[in-house]
C-alpha cells in the first residue's frame, strides 16, 4: 500500500493492494501474479490490475471520480478464490477477462441501481458469497483512501466527495471535523 499517490506516465496510482495469483483468459493454464490498484488518469478514476509491474487493464469512470469504489473493488478481487473450485458439481477456474474489472467496479459501488451494476454485483456474489460481500462493505475505509480524496481536490477534474458522505452514513468512515473542508457537515 502506498502512503500517498505515485505517478507513472500520465497516471496516478492512488493505492496498491496485495497481489494474488490468477489465470488470465487466453493464456492457457499459466498463472500470473496480479496486483489490484486504484488509478486515476484525466479520463477516469477506478480500478486497475498490474501484472509484472506493468498496467494490464483499467476500468473506472470520468465522473464520479470515486476512489472508494476503486478500493472496495480491489478488496472484492482479493476475496475470490482464483484457484480451481467446484461450482454446480463442475470443476472450473475463475479467470480474469475483459469483463472482470467492470463487474468488480460496479459491484463495489455502494448504490447499484442500474442493470449493469446489478449484474456485476450478482456475478461477484456468486464468486465470493453474500456473507463475504457484505463483510467487505462493512470494512472501514483506510485513511490512505480518505487522504487521496483530499489530495484529489487540487487536481481537475476533482475526486468526488459524495462516496465519502455515503460511507459516513454507512458507518465505515467516522465523521471528522476536517471533512468540513470538503463541504461535508
Amino acid at each position: 500500500m502506498l502512503p500517498s499517490s505515485t505517478q507513472t506516465d500520465n497516471r496516478l496510482i492512488l493505492f496498491i493492494n496485495k497481489s494474488f495469483s490468477a489465470h488470465i483468459s487466453g493464456n492457457g493454464d499459466k498463472e500470473f501474479s496480479i496486483t489490484p490498484i486504484v488509478t486515476e488518469t484525466y479520463a477516469s478514476c477506478g480500478i486497475g490490475l498490474m501484472v509484472n509491474n506493468q498496467i494490464f487493464d483499467e476500468y473506472g469512470s470520468y465522473l464520479p471520480r470515486d476512489t472508494i469504489t476503486g478500493w472496495r473493488a480491489t478488496r472484492l478481487l482479493l476475496a475470490v478464490n482464483w484457484k480451481k473450485r467446484t461450482w454446480f458439481r463442475k470443476r472450473i477456474k475463475w479467470s480474469i477477462d475483459e469483463n472482470t474489472l467492470s463487474q468488480f467496479y460496479h459491484a463495489a459501488m455502494r448504490k447499484t441501481s442500474d442493470e449493469d451494476r446489478a449484474q456485476g454485483r450478482n456475478t461477484v456474489i456468486s464468486m465470493i458469497g453474500k456473507k463475504e460481500y457484505d463483510n467487505i462493505f462493512r470494512l472501514p475505509i483506510p485513511e490512505t483512501i480518505i487522504s487521496t480524496i483530499f489530495e484529489g481536490q487540487t487536481r481537475e477534474p476533482k475526486l468526488c466527495v459524495c462516496p465519502l458522505r455515503a460511507e459516513i452514513l454507512a458507518g465505515t468512515v467516522p465523521k471528522q471535523e476536517r471533512f468540513q473542508l470538503l463541504g461535508i457537515h
